[in-house]
């Protein structure tokens, strides 16, 4: 894959504070760049997630913070990132997720 075509990375979360930063660290290190994530809180967090979600997308232009008003759950919450995507390709990972350099 060149690194022309953009892929769409869906990360639904919620009160994931405990380990929310390193997955994000873990999509920001990849080695292919052409990248967006769509970081979506499913009903406000309240732990402090829904703050180093705003600080990844203020930090890197990449990383896209919405929230859904209501509780939807995981599902839900990814197709409204499947709404909002504009990569060639998709990908969810999960809020608790580490993932390797060339994921």
């Amino acid at each position: 894959m060149e690194q022309k075509d953009k892929i769409s990375i869906i990360v639904p979360f919620y009160n994931v504070i405990d380990y929310f930063e390193q997955c994000l660290q873990s999509i920001q290190n990849q080695s292919y760049t052409n990248f967006e994530v769509l970081l979506i809180d499913d009903n406000n967090s309240n732990d402090g997630s829904e703050i180093v979600a705003k600080k990844f997308s203020e930090i890197d232009e990449r990383f896209k913070y919405l929230k859904v008003p209501k509780q939807k759950g995981i599902a839900a919450v990814r197709q409204v990132g499947l709404e909002k995507a504009t990569g060639k390709y998709i990908a969810c990972i999960d809020s608790d997720d580490l993932v390797s350099k060339d994921y």
